[in-house]
């Protein structure tokens, strides 16, 4: 009874872990609060496994079956990024400790949810609440700066006009498509007034923070996820709410224009077009350096400071200057902004890549194949969000792109699959 007792306890309360964790895992305080929760999730995950060892062994089999491939490759990325942070291109960095600091909280994260998901709609449910509350309480912590420079929106400096930091983009681009699942998934009309107007809110300050990537990732999420509609069986939500969502579009137009009208970064960067801002040049200029080595199949190692290194290099090696060099701590360095899968070549090689595209690869497939058998909208979700920030703005930078949340949307992957086996062994 006590052994019942303490299992239960441990179910419970690892997911309220989990969604503190995701919380302030994408905010850019709460260090502590979100180190403590998730590895005291590991930990009584552990306890699980030591109180009914045979029952979370077959949950752990069960759950790694529903992201079995993708998680295979990503485990071989992981193992192979370690690996080669051991014998970096410079050892003077500490690239395998930064690596296993880096990736050991995904695995950890993976490690708690292939233990705890159980198949309860109310795991399900809360971690949706828990990317919905991260996306909330990031864009507050990116808001209230505006207000205090409104007065500088059309100033004559495009620079001076980004109000809203371009930092946020980053996160419009992983969550806006959950926050669009919101509006139509939660029944209250008063919930979703409030999503609708955060949607909008998210989008101005996506528009005020100047990043075109992020625009273009915005876009393509909004019109998958109006494909997912029309092409299953979601589309009676269309229907029946065409008139809303008809003026709801129109007015949100009418306030893009307004923005685009009274930004000067917002009018500036439009005014760029499908200008590359020096990226192609980027890539002529510093890909045929790391292929004059063979470190273009093994990799630099993790960590930024080994791309800057080797750029510095072979400046000096070659007595040339490389592109968009800027002085940081009197040191040279790069901005990591080639497309993501070619700029992680540098770090982690063809090989590494390989396994980290694969894995991506298969996420795309097993979210897609879900929601074709379920017609469920948060696979619809995943999806979506690992084009949106891989994908899509993937296109235009490595370096403010963070591999770990590949883990997360494998996690979240794996935790609505569980709901799905669940209910058909029901």
């Amino acid at each position: 009874m006590i052994k019942q007792k303490a299992f239960d306890f441990c179910q419970n309360l690892i997911i309220y872990l989990l969604f503190l964790f995701i919380v302030c895992e994408h905010h850019v305080s709460f260090t502590a609060v979100k180190n403590i929760s998730l590895y005291t999730a590991v930990l009584l995950a552990f306890t699980m496994l030591f109180l009914r060892k045979d029952e979370i062994f077959q949950r752990i089999k069960s759950n790694f079956s529903h992201a079995k491939i993708s998680l295979i490759f990503l485990a071989l990325f992981v193992a192979y990024a370690l690996l080669i942070s051991c014998f970096p291109y410079d050892d003077s960095f500490g690239s395998a400790k930064k690596a296993f600091s880096e990736f050991g909280r995904g695995i950890a994260f993976l490690f708690v949810v292939l233990v705890c998901s159980n198949g309860k709609e109310r795991q399900q449910n809360i971690i949706f609440y828990a990317i919905l509350a991260a996306f909330i309480f990031i864009t507050a912590y990116y808001a209230l700066p505006i207000f205090e420079n409104l007065d500088k929106i059309s100033s004559t400096d495009p620079e001076a006009g980004r109000i809203a930091n371009r930092g946020y983009s980053l996160f419009v681009d992983r969550f806006m498509v959950f926050a669009l699942l919101g509006v139509i998934l939660f029944k209250s009309n008063a919930v979703k007034v409030f999503m609708i107007i955060f949607c909008c809110i998210a989008i101005a300050m996506d528009i005020l923070g100047g990043a075109r990537g992020s625009w273009l990732s915005v876009f393509v999420a909004f019109a998958l996820l109006f494909i997912f509609l029309v092409f299953s069986k979601h589309r009676d939500f269309l229907k029946k709410n065409f008139k809303k969502l008809f003026t709801v579009g129109v007015l949100c137009f009418l306030c893009i224009g307004v923005l685009f009208s009274g930004s000067s970064i917002a009018k500036y960067k439009f005014s760029q077009g499908a200008n590359s801002a020096g990226r192609d040049l980027i890539l002529k200029e510093r890909l045929p350096l790391l292929f004059e080595t063979n470190r273009w199949m093994w990799g630099l190692g993790h960590g930024e400071h080994l791309y800057d290194k080797f750029l510095a290099d072979k400046s000096d090696e070659k007595g040339i200057e490389i592109f968009m060099m800027s002085i940081r701590d009197g040191k040279r360095h790069w901005f990591n902004d080639e497309p993501f899968f070619i700029g992680n070549i540098y770090y982690y090689g063809v090989i590494g890549v390989s396994f980290l595209f694969l894995s991506f690869f298969y996420l795309l497939k097993e979210s897609l194949i879900s929601f074709k058998c379920t017609q469920n909208l948060l696979f619809a979700g995943v999806l979506i969000s690992a084009i949106a920030y891989f994908g899509i703005r993937g296109l235009f930078e490595t370096y403010n792109l963070r591999i770990l949340y590949l883990f997360y949307l494998i996690g979240f992957l794996i935790l609505f699959k569980s709901k799905v086996d669940a209910k058909n062994e029901r």
